[in-house]
């Protein structure tokens, strides 16, 4: 098993963002939103006109006039406008309603680099628990009890499978984190990046996390012959090129998110699969096992 085969990929990407002026028209050019800005002036102006009568009444003072009238005209406008600011802004995009209200102000809001900072937002959401339950997996600091005691011969078999399963784990994890991933950020003319795509390839990073953190649990599960013990003890951490992709993808996000949009700075990042720990010697040792006749196990 070999997870050093080099996957490349180079794009040139730009920072896509919504200005006031888009947002304005954006809010006011939906029906609904336009009718209830109408709907709370009129409200809001009703409001302040029996404010207005009222004052007049008990103060005794002089407050009517078009001046007065105008006056509550442009408050009621003002504070349907703000109040229509406020709704638009908390709004939810259609996609994601399951996603944090931290997720999704980001994609509503949509400042310079919002496509990176979502990405990394919802990265961290998703695989903050199973990077702990990885780790404490990998030291040895969690209970996982045996489910499987098997003879050497069944050993044998079972075990022939552990090295092609990792390097698909480790092929997967290639082609979301070099090509899928980037891709999902992509921004052109006319077509900015899609919150809902962003969505789509962090969930299957997660799902590619959460059968990482099962591959590394199934090896704890069985209870290997005694005099196969050291070959066990060989698979275990193969899936730590995996761990350190996705640890990679958050120091390309980070450096994506220090860079100042008004430059023309360009970003160059590599992401570096090595070779899984012990593959050597667990060949090495399988085939010896293998050369071996059955009972001298």
């Amino acid at each position: 098993m070999s997870s050093t085969d080099l996957a490349s990929s180079e794009t040139h990407m730009r920072f896509s963002y919504k200005n006031p002026f888009e947002h304005l028209a954006s809010m006011l050019g939906q029906r609904k939103s336009l009718l209830a800005l109408l709907g709370w002036a009129v409200a809001v102006f009703g409001v302040l006109m029996t404010g207005v009568g009222a004052a007049s009444y008990f103060l005794n003072a002089s407050l009517r006039g078009w001046a007065a009238f105008v006056i509550v005209i442009v408050l009621a406008v003002a504070l349907a406008l703000a109040k229509s600011v406020h709704s638009y802004v908390n709004r939810c995009p259609a996609g994601l309603e399951n996603e944090s209200a931290e997720s999704q102000r980001i994609a509503q809001i949509q400042r310079p680099k919002w496509e990176f900072r979502l990405a990394r937002r919802l990265l961290e959401e998703r695989l903050r628990d199973l990077d702990v339950e990885l780790e404490d997996l990998l030291g040895g600091r969690v209970f996982v009890p045996v489910e499987r005691q098997l003879d050497p011969q069944d050993y044998i078999a079972w075990v022939q499978t552990r090295p092609a399963n990792a390097l698909r784990l480790v092929d997967v994890a290639k082609r979301l984190l070099v090509f899928d991933f980037p891709a999902a950020l992509l921004s052109n003319e006319g077509r900015p990046a899609d919150p809902v795509r962003i969505v789509d390839v962090v969930d299957l990073v997660q799902g590619l996390y959460s059968e990482t953190v099962q591959f590394e649990r199934a090896s704890r599960t069985v209870e290997p012959p005694e005099t196969l013990g050291a070959l066990h003890d060989f698979q275990m951490g193969w899936t730590d090129p995996i761990r350190e992709g996705v640890r990679q993808i958050f120091q390309f996000l980070d450096g994506v998110l220090a860079v100042d949009p008004k430059t023309n700075q360009e970003i160059h990042f590599t992401i570096t699969f090595e070779e899984s720990a012990n593959i050597q010697k667990f060949n090495e040792e399988l085939d010896r096992l293998i050369s071996e006749e059955p009972w001298a196990w």
